[in-house]
C-alpha cells in the first residue's frame, strides 16, 4: 500500500523573522510523502529571499511548489491558492510563523492506516509572549456522524483554527470548502463550514502544532474592522445549516446566543462606540429572530463569573459590572 501524501500549505507574508523555523521544521518531518504549497501573497519583506536560500540547500524527501500571486490578496485567497495548487490525500496548513514538531504529520496520518477519516485533529502547543499551555484535550477520539461532530463544535471542544487539522482532500474539493477572502479570523467561518459537512474525525493525543503568539499576532489585536468581520461571520453561520438537524441543534445549544453575547462584551470591554454595538445587536436580532436584550439579561449573572477576570484584568470600574448586569435596558 502506497503513503499517503499530504500537501503543507503555508501562505508567506511579512514572516522574514520567522519562516526559517517554520521550514526547517517541514524539513524535519519524520513522515516521507509530503509535498509543501508556499505561497508568497506579494510579501514586501525578505520573506522569499529566505525561503529560496533554504529551498535551494535542501536535499530530503518533500517536494516544494512555490506559487507567486500577482497582487497581494490576503490569507484565505492564499490558503485557497494552496488548495488549488496541491496533489495530497490530505491538507493540512501551516501559518508561516508557527513550527511543527518532529513527527506531527506521522502521528496525524497513522489513523487513516485503519479508516478514511474526513479530518484528524491533534493536540496543539501554545508558546507565547505571556504563557505556554496546551489546549484543551478533546474528551472522544472519534466520531462517525455529523450531528456529534457539529455539537461537538458548537461546545467548543475542538478548536476553530484551520491549521493543525489533517483534512480529506476530497471532502474540501466536493464540498467547495475555500476560505472566504477579504474578512479577519477567516477561520472561524471555514471552520464552522467543516463541521456541517464531516462525517467523520479523529482525535489523536499527541503535540501536531506549535502554535506561537507574537506581539503583532492578528488574535491578540483587537480593532473595529476585527468585531465587524466577527459580526458578520455570526450572521453568516444561518446560511450554512444544510438540514433540520442541523438547525435544531444549534437552536437548542444557544451558540449563536452564546457567541454573540461574548463579542458584544468583547466589544464593551474594548471601548467600541455604543452605535457599532447597537447596530450588531439589531443585526443579530434581525437575522436570527432572537431578543439578545432578553438573552443577555437571563444569562447575565451566570456569565458574570466568566467575565469578572476580563474587568478585573483591565482594571474596569465596578460601574462596569452594573452597567454589564443591566444591559437588558439599551436601547437604539
Amino acid at each position: 500500500m502506497s503513503l499517503v501524501k499530504v500537501s503543507i500549505i503555508i501562505p508567506v507574508y511579512n514572516v522574514e523573522k520567522y519562516i526559517e523555523a517554520c521550514l526547517n521544521s517541514v524539513f524535519s518531518q519524520s513522515y516521507k510523502n509530503i509535498e509543501c504549497v508556499i505561497v508568497n501573497d506579494v510579501t514586501p519583506d525578505g520573506s522569499m529571499n529566505v525561503v529560496k536560500s533554504l529551498l535551494d540547500g535542501y536535499k530530503g524527501d518533500i517536494t516544494f511548489k512555490v506559487i507567486d500571486h500577482e497582487q497581494n490578496s490576503g490569507l484565505s485567497a492564499a490558503r485557497n491558492t494552496g488548495i488549488e495548487n496541491s496533489t495530497g490525500d490530505y491538507l493540512f496548513f501551516l501559518d508561516s510563523d508557527d513550527t511543527l514538531p518532529h513527527d506531527a504529520i506521522s502521528e496525524l496520518i497513522k489513523p487513516i492506516s485503519r479508516y478514511h477519516y474526513d479530518f484528524v485533529i491533534g493536540e496543539m502547543e501554545t508558546i507565547g509572549v505571556e504563557s505556554n499551555f496546551k489546549f484543551s484535550a478533546l474528551k472522544k477520539t472519534e466520531s462517525y456522524n455529523n450531528n456529534e461532530i457539529f455539537t461537538d463544535y458548537l461546545n467548543e471542544t475542538w478548536h476553530v483554527m484551520a491549521c493543525n487539522k489533517l483534512i480529506s482532500s476530497t471532502v474540501i474539493r466536493e464540498n467547495s470548502l475555500y476560505f472566504m477572502p477579504g474578512v479577519l479570523h477567516e477561520d472561524e467561518l471555514w471552520t464552522f463550514r467543516l463541521a456541517t459537512v464531516a462525517k467523520s474525525m479523529k482525535y489523536i493525543k499527541s503535540n501536531t502544532y506549535n502554535y506561537i503568539i507574537h506581539e503583532s499576532s492578528i488574535t491578540q489585536t483587537y480593532s473595529l474592522r476585527k468585531f465587524n468581520d466577527l459580526v458578520q461571520i455570526l450572521t453568516e453561520y444561518k446560511e450554512l445549516l444544510l438540514n433540520e438537524d442541523q438547525k435544531t441543534i444549534i437552536r437548542e445549544n444557544l451558540f449563536i446566543e452564546r457567541r454573540s453575547m461574548r463579542l458584544v462584551i468583547n466589544m464593551i470591554l474594548h471601548g467600541i462606540d455604543n452605535k457599532h454595538i447597537y447596530d450588531s445587536i439589531k443585526k443579530f436580532n434581525q437575522t436570527y429572530n432572537f431578543k439578545f436584550q432578553n438573552y443577555f439579561h437571563k444569562y447575565s449573572l451566570k456569565g458574570l463569573k466568566f467575565i469578572f477576570p476580563l474587568i478585573i484584568n483591565k482594571k474596569i470600574s465596578v460601574l462596569t459590572l452594573r452597567v454589564l448586569c443591566k444591559f437588558h435596558n439599551f436601547k437604539h
